[in-house]
């Protein structure tokens, strides 16, 4: 059941990013990619170091002062001002990620 939910979160975040991103062009659908990405990741291995990564950009987010759109990144700031910037390449490579370990499930699971 949890890999069916993972399989779903990995769909929506891949389509977000394939086809939903390149229409509109905007960077803020990165956070909701992350977003489905943590959850699915947390579904499938609870201690995978992609969940620490994930976690810290959602926590920034969320308690940032200030998020923008600069070109093609999308820019979270935190108290202090500090930049931590979300590019397409950056997302993608989560997506990467998270396809090798549904994958390595998929072929366990079988």
């Amino acid at each position: 059941m949890s890999l069916q939910i993972a399989q779903e979160k990995y769909d929506l975040a891949s389509h977000l990013l394939t086809v939903t991103f390149p229409i509109i062009k905007d960077p803020k659908l990165f956070i909701s990619i992350c977003q489905n990405i943590l959850e699915g990741v947390v579904l499938l291995d609870s201690e995978n170091s992609m969940i620490t990564e994930l976690s810290t950009i959602n926590e920034l987010y969320l308690k940032s002062p200030m998020a923008f759109r600069r070109k093609d990144m999308f820019i979270i700031c935190d108290e202090e001002f500090d930049l931590e910037p979300l590019t397409e390449n950056r997302i993608n490579a989560f997506l990467h990620r998270f396809k090798e370990l549904l994958t390595i499930y998929n072929c366990t699971i079988r």
